[in-house]
This record gives C-alpha cells, structure tokens and sequence, in this order.
C-alpha cells in the first residue's frame, strides 16, 4: 500500500526516501506524475541526496509543481537505470493539508433548521457528526460546536452523502447531503437525537447509601471514604469481568507527522537543543528526537526553537551545529477511560497491521542502523499502558478513530450515574457487598461468602444481557474505513 499524505496547496512538498546507493543527484531519478490517473509533468522537483549518506530528499516547488492545484496525486520514484526499484507515494492536494480538505467546490456548514444536532429543543455540543461517500467509505467525520452547529465539510465528487450524528446518552441520528457541482444540499432540518433513559436507581447517592448500611450505618470522613471506594472499586470489578455492550465507545488518536526542517545545535555535557531555520511543533515535548544515529527523549519544549532532552548529550563527535534531525512521536496517549481497545478503525493512511505485537518489538526495531528513516521492514504497532505505540513513525498526520471499552467513571458527585446497566444491577450490588467486606465487617456476611454470592450473581447476568454487542465498526464499501479486530487490553 502507497503511503497516503495530505498536503496544503500552494506549498512546497517535501518527502524522504532511502536508496541502497549514496552520492547520486536529481539526474539519475526518475520522477513520474499522475492526477486522477492521468499523467502530469514532472515541473519543479528537485532530488537530493541528504546527510551523506541514502537518505533522499523529494522537493516539489509549491507555484510549478503539482502542490499549485488541488488533487489526488500519484508520485512515483526510481532510479532511472533501474526502474523495477520504485519508491510510490499518494498526495493528497487540498485546501487545509488534512483529511476534511476540499479537492472540489462544494461544501456544507450546518445552520439551524439545516444540519443543526439538538435533543427536540435544545442544542448539542460535542456530538460526533460522521460524514460518508455515497460508496459508505468515510469521507469525514468532526464534533459540534456549542451551537449544535459543525462544519465546514469539503466534497470533491457528486453523489448523496450518508450523515450520521452520535453523542454518549443519546439516540443515533441521520440525514443526507446531497452534492450536485459546485452545491452541497444539507438535511433541509435539524437533526435530533433523543436522551436515553437514565438508571435512576444506580445514583452515586442511592449506591452510597447501599454500601453505608452494608458497612454498618458507620458515619465520618474516614468511612465516606471508605464507602465512596467500595463502590467505585465495584464498578471496576464487575466491568472488568466481562465485555459488557455499553461499556463500548469510540475516541480518536491524532498521529503527527514527522518534522524535519532547519538544523540543531547540541553539544556535550548539555541537554539543550537548538534550532536552526523551523519552529519545533508544540507536540515536541511528547516526542523524540533522532540525531546523529541516536534517539533521544525529549524531555521539555521550551520554545519554538529548543529542547531539553531527558539526558545530557554524552558524544563529543558529532557536537557542533548544523545537524540534520528527525523529530517524530511515535507512541501516542490513548483516551484515558480506556481499558480494552477492540477496533481501530481509519482511513486509509493506515500502515501499521492488522494486529497488535508486544512493544518490545517497537524498541527493537528503532534501535536498528538507518532507524531514522521511518521505513523499517515491517510496520507494526502495540498497546501498552494505555498507550499506543507505532513504527516506523508517522510521516503524515492521521486521525485514528478507536473503538474500545471503557473503564466505569469514578463516582464522586451524589448526583451521578454510575456507567452500569440498571437491569443488570444486581451483579454490581454483590459487588459492592464483597468491597465492604474487604475494608471491615460487612452486614451481609463474611468475606469469602460474599465472594461466592458475586460469582453466582455474574453467572446469572452475563445470559441474561441481552444487549447486542458490536463485531465490527465503519461505514461498507468503499475502503474508506479499514476495520482492525485488536482485541489489545490496556493495562
């Protein structure tokens, strides 16, 4: 599969590829073009050979190449005297250099009455609004503003567009945008999805109360905090106890591509990175930094043009200035109520496998020589403490949409709702009895009693859920979304 980058128009493209041979100049490549599958000419691009060594830099001037209009655009690469060795890469040229860019003329912006997310009367923020081509494959998805409102979405093809709104307590919603030239026809109404009903006997108050009586009516600080863990210790014991349906939600990764630009200065004894000629991304303190054959971890950024590292730079060789670098994060935070993730479901940037491995292997492979090139011999990816890690790194930024399951909120107000299904509250009561148990005398018996009762009440829940439970995520067709079965627990 081509790597898949989105670029901005009317900037300069750049990329970077490794060859076997070092030393050769623009003259001994090839470079091939094609937009929507007719060929393009080859105008301003420019390979040089980098660092002394096989890394080549691609440059495509932004007002002669192909970044001066908007398209889909395939580059090929090769060695002129051999051209079975090809380098292949598809660019994405639109307006905003991401995946919701417009390639076309037409675009949508939801109004009231047209497009607008609201409950019947009011309003909806945050609800996520998924965007998909007349084919089903995603072609963008976002979240509402405080106004119920979203948008805009750019389209580069006619067609009907499938809309489809979700928001945690609430129905699904749909409508359609139809795209006809340079018009994009909303829903003509807003899109109203309903609150589900809340498990009113499952209040944070009504379960506090419940575990006080179980712990002996007992009263003070020292037993509010007792009573408030036995509960939430029971809401993570029976969710952990078993995939339980509503417990599924989705949240989104951003992967950041690599950046490269100017040069760094570093120097012994020191833990201090400048930098020449770019401005570091304010993601640089969540990444490394590869310099000089070495990856260091970043510990701070304290501007736009210096780092501090975890650890002093400890090689006189390779002090001085002018250094080329790769900046790249690798491994990325995971939403934090995370604790089974099941799909990854993106577009079709996705490089990384079908199925996780163990992280060890991702350290392994980025100690490897020419580990700075981003291009190892295999792409994998873990999850690991709550993290999900990849390699080789991202070279384009990618949203990862994640299916997973969640870990039960904490309950610390009287009037919350504990993250439970109200016709299975019975488990979660034997839950709690077994917790109080564990922390003192329990009315309800003795520990070990109490732990067989929970076991007897989880064997009756888990045929009694009648719960669908999801086995795949996406929109059909198309190959928009790739759908990934994971199946890797956060621990």
């Amino acid at each position: 599969m081509a790597n898949i980058t989105y670029h901005k128009v009317g900037t300069t493209y750049r990329d970077y590829f490794d060859y076997a041979v070092t030393g050769l100049s623009d003259s001994d490549f090839t470079v091939e073009i094609a937009k929507n599958g007719a060929n393009q000419a080859d105008a301003g691009t420019t390979i040089t050979n980098i660092s002394s060594g096989r890394r080549y830099a691609l440059e495509v001037d932004a007002a002669s190449g192909f970044p001066s209009a908007t398209g889909t655009y395939q580059v090929i690469i090769y060695r002129t005297s051999i051209p079975n060795d090809r380098w292949e890469s598809i660019v994405v040229v639109n307006t905003l250099g991401l995946p919701t860019g417009t390639t076309g003329l037409a675009s949508f912006t939801s109004t009231t009455a047209d497009g607008r997310v609201t409950d019947g009367s009011s309003a909806l923020e945050d609800a996520t609004v998924y965007i998909a081509r007349p084919s089903g494959a995603l072609l963008a998805a976002t979240t509402t503003d405080s106004n119920g409102n979203w948008g805009p979405v750019h389209f580069d093809a006619d067609g009907t567009y499938s809309v489809t709104v979700q928001l945690g307590g609430y129905t699904i919603g749909t409508a359609s945008i139809v795209v006809s030239g340079s018009t994009a026809t909303g829903p003509g109404d807003d899109i109203e999805i309903t609150a589900t009903a809340a498990a009113g006997t499952l209040l944070a108050s009504t379960l506090w109360a419940y575990a006080r009586r179980m712990f002996h009516s007992r009263t003070g600080d020292k037993a509010d905090a007792e009573v408030q863990g036995a509960v939430n210790d029971a809401l993570a014991m029976v969710a952990g106890a078993r995939d339980w349906p509503w417990l599924y939600t989705t949240g989104r990764v951003n992967f950041k591509a690599a950046y490269t630009t100017g040069t760094v200065t570093v120097t012994e004894g020191s833990a201090v990175v400048t930098l020449a000629d770019g401005t570091f991304p304010t993601w640089a303190a969540s990444g490394d930094i590869y310099i000089a054959g070495q990856w260091q971890s970043i510990a701070a950024r304290d501007g736009g043009t210096q780092l501090t590292l975890d650890n002093a730079w400890a090689s006189a060789d390779t002090d001085g200035s002018g250094l080329t670098y790769v900046l790249a994060q690798y491994q990325y935070d995971l939403p934090s109520d995370c604790r089974t993730v099941v799909n990854v479901v993106v577009q079709n940037g996705w490089l990384w496998g079908p199925a996780p491995c163990s992280r060890w292997l991702i350290d392994l492979a980025r100690m490897t020589p020419n580990a700075s090139s981003g291009a190892p011999s295999s792409f994998m990816y873990a999850i690991e403490k709550n993290r999900m890690a990849v390699w080789p790194y991202p070279t384009a930024d990618l949203m990862v949409n994640v299916l997973y399951i969640k870990k039960p909120a904490a309950l610390t107000s009287a009037s919350q709702t504990a993250d439970w299904d109200d016709n299975q509250a019975e488990v979660l009561y034997r839950a709690i009895d077994y917790q109080v148990s564990i922390r003192g005398e329990c009315v309800a018996g003795p520990t070990a009693e109490l732990f067989e009762r929970y076991k007897e009440a989880l064997a009756r829940a888990i045929p009694n859920d009648r719960t669908t439970r999801p086995r795949t995520v996406g929109f059909s067709g198309g190959g928009g979304m790739v759908p990934q079965n994971l199946g890797g627990t956060v621990r």
